[in-house]
């Protein structure tokens, strides 16, 4: 295991000692950040279009805890990975549930949660001559609530940690500031929280 993720492992560990047990599932989400040189001068990261524009760069993949909102996994990928490719190694195997966006929403997914006894909360996609029943309209719009926190999350990288694009050349390199990202963001939220007097 590498050395940045042993500290960010270390910091999780320490955080149920100060009250915040993780264990009420996953948010996951992820967000395409442009790469640091112009295309061809950055052999890791890729191509993907999103939104109907090209974007050249990489990809922030999170997971985040949908109680006291910390940061629990983080991936970096070349921008052409696929969200859902990602899942498993965001996860940790004691969820409770999870909760994502359409991206991720398939029948694998939704199979291993019953199998793992996990709650299900990815929204549902409608698909071509079908559409979505009135209890699936409703259950998105629950699971919409729960997942808009991971993009507080994200706003935050971009405003105040300097994350709104990629910073250096070379997946490693952008792994380790996608790293440095969300262990200063574990921090600064833990200090929220120590305000609300919410810290044991």
């Amino acid at each position: 295991m590498n050395l940045y993720r042993k500290c960010f492992d270390e910091l999780k560990r320490q955080l149920p000692q100060k009250g915040f047990e993780l264990k009420a599932g996953k948010i996951i989400d992820a967000r395409l950040v442009k790469a640091a040189r112009r295309p061809g001068k950055d052999n890791d990261a890729s191509f993907t279009k999103r939104g109907g524009k090209t974007v050249y760069g990489y990809k922030d993949h999170v997971a985040v805890d949908p109680k006291s909102e910390f940061v629990t996994e983080f991936v970096c990928t070349p921008a052409d990975v696929h969200d859902s490719q990602v899942l498993e190694e965001l996860l940790e195997g004691d969820e409770k549930a999870i909760f994502a966006d359409k991206a991720y929403d398939s029948r694998e997914v939704c199979q291993k949660c019953r199998q793992e006894e996990r709650y299900c909360g990815v929204l549902y996609k409608g698909c071509r001559g079908r559409s979505l029943s009135k209890k699936q309209k409703k259950l998105n719009k629950i699971f919409s609530r729960i997942r808009s926190k991971v993009e507080k999350v994200f706003g935050i990288f971009s405003l105040h940690l300097n994350r709104t694009k990629a910073r250096y050349v070379g997946l490693f390199a952008n792994e380790i500031h996608l790293f440095l990202t969300c262990f200063t963001y574990n921090v600064l939220n833990l200090t929220w929280h120590f305000r609300k007097g919410e810290v044991s």
